[in-house]
């Protein structure tokens, strides 16, 4: 998947990035007790306008490296959450009938 990001990943607890949905939507990527992606409004700040949020628990996250706590993982493992996260808001688009936002 080619993911457009805006803020490359960076930190660590939190790690964040942000970004471009295929559609133009920006989004918010954090990891820090939880993983979490939200997507926002076009031309609108992705946490003040969320239209579609996925996140995983601390206890549901994938375990990203040893100390099994997403806020310390690799930029690597958050990109491959990152690419599952954005293919199931691209699914939700598809169920909703949603060619743009």
């Amino acid at each position: 998947m080619n993911i457009t990001f805006t803020e490359p990943f960076n930190g660590n607890c939190p790690i964040q990035a942000e970004g471009l949905t295929s559609c133009g939507s920006p989004w918010y990527f954090r990891a820090r007790a939880d993983v979490s992606l939200h997507v926002g409004e076009r031309d609108g700040c992705p946490l003040k306008n969320t239209i579609w949020v996925i996140r995983d628990s601390y206890k549901g996250a994938p375990k990203f490296n040893s100390l099994d706590y997403p806020g310390w993982a690799s930029h690597e493992a958050c990109q491959e959450w990152l690419e599952k996260a954005l293919a199931c808001f691209e699914d939700w688009k598809i169920s909703q009938g949603i060619n743009s936002l």
